[in-house]
């Protein structure tokens, strides 16, 4: 009788360790390799062919777009503050905070028509004019800008999900780490 109940208990965490180990998360499951310079829209994967920045210098404000056909009609046009945005991880699915000085996120994209897609913004709902459209933030994702020196910049945005203009959901990813020209 003893036999049997060690050999119960010795089955049952067998079971229970093989259990745990065959779990993986839903993010383990689905995460792939992000290839560098390149934005993936609703699966479809663009390269990055040029960055080009808008300096709005006295307010630490900029306007980044990467340029993803040669008519530059298609791209990703991503909006920031370096005070408020740079070097820090950017919930895209929640809006910025009332009281914070210059300019929120945006993350818009064009399709190859020239036709706005995506148009995001993580301005705080207090900050809008009485009457202006409140535009929408992700569903869910995170971004990361990092300034380098020379012109380089670093970002890095995982997990998008968004409701796009023509109200379908729209999934989101950009690795770019290279220049910026003016």
């Amino acid at each position: 009788m003893r036999c049997t109940k060690t050999l119960f208990v010795l089955a049952t965490v067998v079971i229970a360790s093989v259990a745990v180990c065959g779990c993986s998360s839903k993010n383990e499951e689905t995460e792939q390799p992000v290839t560098p310079n390149t934005i993936t829209i609703d699966g479809k994967e663009k390269t990055i062919l040029q960055a080009v920045y808008t300096d709005f210098t006295l307010s630490n404000d900029y306007q980044l777009a990467l340029i993803l056909s040669q008519d530059r009609n298609e791209r990703v046009e991503i909006n920031f503050n370096t005070t408020n945005h740079a070097n820090k991880d950017i919930n895209l699915a929640k809006r910025d905070d009332a009281s914070q000085e210059g300019g929120s996120w945006k993350v818009n994209y064009y399709d190859a028509a020239g036709n706005l897609v995506i148009n995001t913004w993580g301005q705080s709902k207090e900050n809008y004019n009485e009457g202006e459209a409140i535009l929408p933030v992700f569903i869910q994702g995170r971004m990361r800008i990092a300034p380098g020196k020379n012109n380089d910049i670093n970002i890095f945005l995982k997990d998008g999900e968004v409701i796009g203009k023509d109200g379908k959901k729209h999934t989101v990813i950009i690795n770019y780490d290279g220049k910026t020209e003016k």
